[in-house]
């Protein structure tokens, strides 16, 4: 399945000269789920139920001045804001800010960090996202993705402790967004 082969990949690409921090991802979510997947040893692992879809806007963009040696690549700053639906929780909200990395190659990287309530306000998750670009011949790009939590231990939120997330979204070029996310097995 495309997935299972993305987030493979997702999780041992490289931003231009350096490596993805695997201590910082390790750090948000089921430290032995995630460096199983990161070293690909956990070969049951499978596509899980899809928990979790929201939708929304670009509500800001800035350029990112390139300090770490990348000058030759375009960084942008994107920020999302928008609601949806988590199984088991009911109606969120959400918002999202990414930084994106574009690459000769026209596909973009992004490391993005998102904050979740619940519509009835009881908890809240942040989530960290790792995901690449690929735009479409309909001018969308489509973002396949991995994504980890941390929540508030007494909240509805609080299952997406320690889970993993597959995720695929979908910006049009008016900045409307969707997204689906998968539990990763």
């Amino acid at each position: 399945m495309l997935f299972a082969v993305t987030i493979s990949g997702i999780l041992s690409y490289s931003y231009v000269g350096q490596s993805i921090n695997h201590q910082a991802a390790s750090a948000q979510g089921g430290g032995k789920l995630i460096e199983s997947i990161i070293n690909n040893t956990n070969k049951s692992a499978t596509l899980g139920d899809l928990i979790y879809e929201a939708s929304g806007k670009i509500v800001g963009q800035r350029v990112i001045n390139n300090e770490d040696g990348t000058s030759g690549f375009g960084k942008i700053e994107v920020s999302y804001t928008g609601s949806g639906y988590i199984k088991g929780v009911g109606n969120i909200s959400e918002t999202w800010t990414f930084e994106n990395t574009y690459l000769p190659n026209n596909v973009s990287q992004g490391v993005g960090h998102g904050v979740i309530i619940p519509i009835n306000g009881n908890g809240s998750a942040k989530a960290f996202e790792l995901g690449r670009g690929f735009p479409e011949d309909s001018g969308k790009i489509v973002y396949p993705g991995a994504r980890f939590f941390s929540a508030d231990p007494g909240g509805k939120l609080a299952f997406l402790n320690g889970v993993v997330g597959v995720t695929e979204w979908t910006v049009d070029s008016s900045g409307n967004y969707s997204h689906k996310m998968w539990q990763w097995k």
